[in-house]
Parts: C-alpha cells; sequence; structure tokens
C-alpha cells in the first residue's frame, strides 16, 4: 500500500461512524503542522460535508458542510485575476490550528513555489509561505 494512502480506510470508517456522511467520495492527506486526512463526502440530504481526522490521534477533529465554506472555485477566481502570470498548481483543504483552511499551491512572477493558506470559512488569507525552486 501507498504510504501516503495508509490509514484511509480507518479515516473513512471515522468518518461515517461520527459524523452525518452516508457516502464517501474521497480522502485526501493534508500535510501541515499535523497529518490529517480530509474525508469528503455526502450527507442523506444531499449537503457534502468534510470530516476532518487527526492521523495521530485517529479521531475526528471537526466536521464541517460545504455550504458553511467559501467555494475553492471562487478563491482560485479571486486569485487568478491577482496574479495573471503565476502558473496555478492547486488547492485542497487543510486544518491549521483547528481552523479550517484552503491551501493553494502556485508559482509565482518571481518563480518561487507558493503556499498559500486562505481561512475556508471567510476567505481571508491566513498565511504565505513562498520557496526559491533550484
Amino acid at each position: 500500500m501507498d504510504q501516503k494512502r495508509e490509514g484511509f480506510e480507518n479515516s473513512r470508517q471515522i468518518a461515517l461512524n461520527e459524523t452525518e456522511l452516508i457516502d464517501i467520495t474521497a480522502v485526501e492527506r493534508y500535510n501541515g503542522n499535523e497529518v490529517f486526512h480530509i474525508v469528503s463526502g455526502t450527507e442523506e440530504t444531499g449537503e457534502k460535508g468534510y470530516a476532518f481526522i487527526s492521523t495521530d490521534k485517529k479521531q475526528l477533529e471537526t466536521y464541517l458542510q460545504s455550504e458553511a465554506l467559501v467555494e475553492s472555485a471562487k478563491l482560485k477566481k479571486s486569485w487568478q485575476e491577482s496574479c495573471r502570470s503565476c502558473e496555478w498548481l492547486d488547492i485542497k483543504l487543510g486544518l491549521e490550528e483547528k481552523r479550517a483552511i484552503w491551501e493553494m499551491t502556485y508559482i509565482d512572477e518571481q518563480g518561487r513555489y507558493v503556499l498559500a493558506h486562505y481561512d475556508a470559512k471567510s476567505g481571508e488569507r491566513y498565511q504565505q509561505f513562498a520557496f526559491k525552486r533550484f
């Protein structure tokens, strides 16, 4: 089994047992200050939800419905308008200091690899890291 996917099945079960999710659509790994599995799925009502599972504690940290979050597409569109000469890479959910964040990755106009964290509920920039590429 791929090490990055290790524990995904356990996290799926935690999400199904401890949240309103009835159908799991994806499990992604987030590497921040702590490692989390972000389990995405749908509730019986059709609402999408996200379970944030701590891989260290093997427990649910928090659960959020999609309606409580800023849409990733909205953030990406705003980013594209403000960083026209940048190269888009990815956006994914994460958890930092008990705060749900969107982690956006891109190459900026200076050629640096950038991790930009936005508060997932408000859309405001939370923190940013830029690394020189060699």
